[in-house]
């Protein structure tokens, strides 16, 4: 049972003990007090005013509606005229508290039901770097070459500091250098973009995947060109800068519209794992997760990835 359902049913407690004692005083008392019995029942109406916008189903202020309205019959027709409360129908009035009574029971019930078999949140995480990288390990000897690449633009680095090349010969090594890293590096989302083509998980994206990917082949054809004007040093240093530059844009749009689309894959499989196992939340453990509970946080990680990679496939 939920925080607001528990104080409901502490209110409705404390109604019934306010209730018993009306009942008790007006068997005792004479018709004069009954003027007072509904105004403190109109008292107690308000502390549970917001009964009904909590559940439809509770009968609570019903009951004490048709209470109130009873009392307030009966002050009208015998409070001024000093008229004994035997008119009244008690029988009534038992009846409905009686009911009442029940259903506090039935809700205590439930609550205790509730705690006793589990009721608490099934919660998962899953990492969300660690499933992206499926799709890096998909295209690793791609990723490969770039690493010997960096690589080897560290080492110009310091044979120019050591003076074992000048610097013409470093400017134009390392130029030739950068256009092949952005080489690599298109080589690397192009092949995901061929994989993807391929693939069953994303085959919703395939003719437009398939679209965008042509739209570089003449981006790739020009980067060869401008690589063999480099080494034929043949090459205007404004053309090569001005077409990294373009190359450059390209490959980060590129790489921005793949990001998000296998961001919104990992967040598909993970709902489809939430909704197989009934989890009430799962979380995105590198934002989200600041510290957990291994007994009662399941890490659905690993199936995440397993999953990935069918989709991939």
């Amino acid at each position: 049972m939920s925080t607001t359902k528990l104080v409901t049913t502490l209110v409705i407690a404390l109604i019934l003990g306010f209730a018993g004692g009306f009942v008790s005083q007006l068997v005792m008392d004479d018709g004069s007090d009954l003027s007072n019995l509904s105004s403190k029942v109109d008292a107690i109406n308000e502390q549970v005013g917001d009964l009904r916008s909590e559940s439809s189903s509770f009968a609570t202020t019903d009951a004490l509606e048709d209470l109130r309205s009873q009392i307030e019959g009966l002050s009208a027709d015998g409070g001024s005229t000093g008229s004994s409360s035997s008119d009244f129908d008690l029988s009534k009035l038992e009846s409905d508290f009686n009911s009442l009574k029940s259903e506090v029971e039935e809700l205590k019930s439930q609550d205790t039901s509730a705690s006793g078999s589990g009721g608490s949140l099934k919660i998962g995480y899953v990492n969300a770097n660690e499933a992206f990288t499926v799709f890096t390990d998909a295209v690793s000897e791609e990723r490969s070459q770039v690493q010997t690449l960096e690589e080897e633009m560290l080492s110009l680095r310091e044979q120019a500091i050591q003076g074992e090349i000048t610097v013409e010969e470093y400017q134009q090594a390392i130029d030739i250098k950068q256009a092949e890293v952005l080489k690599a590096q298109l080589d690397i989302n192009l092949s995901m973009v061929d994989k993807m083509i391929e693939s069953t998980g994303f085959s919703n994206y395939a003719d437009r995947l398939r679209e965008l990917r042509n739209q570089f082949d003449p981006v790739i054809e020009e980067l060869e060109n401008t690589l063999t004007d480099l080494k034929n040093n043949s090459a205007s240093p404004e053309e090569v800068s001005n077409l990294l530059s373009q190359v450059n844009n390209q490959y980060t749009q590129l790489d921005d519209l793949l990001t998000n689309l296998i961001e919104s894959k990992i967040a598909q499989v993970t709902n489809n794992l939430a909704d197989a196992g009934s989890y009430d939340m799962v979380f995105r453990e590198a934002n989200v997760l600041l510290a957990q509970n291994q007994s009662s946080i399941d890490n659905l990680t690993d199936q995440a990835k397993e999953e990935l990679r069918k989709e991939i496939a």
